[in-house]
């Protein structure tokens, strides 16, 4: 099943609205460490299962203009992708719906405690943000059928700002992102994770 035209132009304007919903919730600061600010060769590890339909399968092919000669690698098992991450520190996460389950919930968390930018495909955003442990406020929780859906989750830890009781304090800040993409030919998603990766890089002081 396809949008309609209409869908489609509702659509653009929520394109537009979650590339600007990311850049206000970019919040900058400088100095904390993090293992992946220096993580500038591979831009992501995949855990895409063999069960993931043909038509639904992501396609990295020509897309050097986004990725920049960074790698991006595609993994069919858990096992692989946790070796990916250690031998290969990459910028973002991506994990598809039917493997979410093999990555357990703490291990995730520490991920993106470390500044990686977490992906998850053909999900709701609530099925992240519960294995995250964080509120998702900002972006609809929605999954509908016929399509492939996007959520991104990045964060930055002891972010600066001012409390209600005009002290200095710090907090964390969280990014997010959910909409539809087409797999095979998946260039907004790309630069979408990449702004979020520039944004996490910076708050840590990259």
């Amino acid at each position: 099943m396809r949008p309609s035209s209409a869908y489609r132009r509702f659509h653009a304007l929520m394109i537009s609205s979650a590339i600007v919903m990311l850049s206000m919730a970019a919040i900058l600061v400088s100095g904390r460490e993090s293992p992946v600010v220096q993580a500038d060769s591979t831009f992501a590890v995949y855990l895409q299962p063999a069960s993931v339909a043909a038509e639904t399968r992501l396609d990295i092919s020509d897309r050097s203009d986004v990725l920049e000669e960074r790698d991006f690698l595609i993994v069919e098992d858990v096992d692989t992708f946790f070796e990916a991450i250690t031998s290969r520190n990459p910028q973002s996460l991506w994990i598809h719906a039917d493997a979410i389950d093999l990555v357990p919930d703490a291990l995730l968390q520490q991920y993106l405690k470390e500044g990686r930018v977490i992906v998850g495909i053909d999900m709701a955003s609530r099925v992240m943000t519960e294995k995250l442990k964080v509120e998702n406020s900002s972006s609809p929780d929605w999954n509908p059928d016929g399509m492939t859906t996007f959520v991104i989750v990045g964060q930055a830890l002891d972010v600066s700002y001012t409390n209600e009781l005009g002290s200095a304090s710090t907090r964390s800040s969280f990014t997010f992102a959910n909409d539809y993409f087409d797999p095979r030919s998946p260039d907004r998603l790309l630069f979408l994770v990449d702004e979020v990766i520039s944004y996490v890089h910076d708050a840590y002081g990259g």
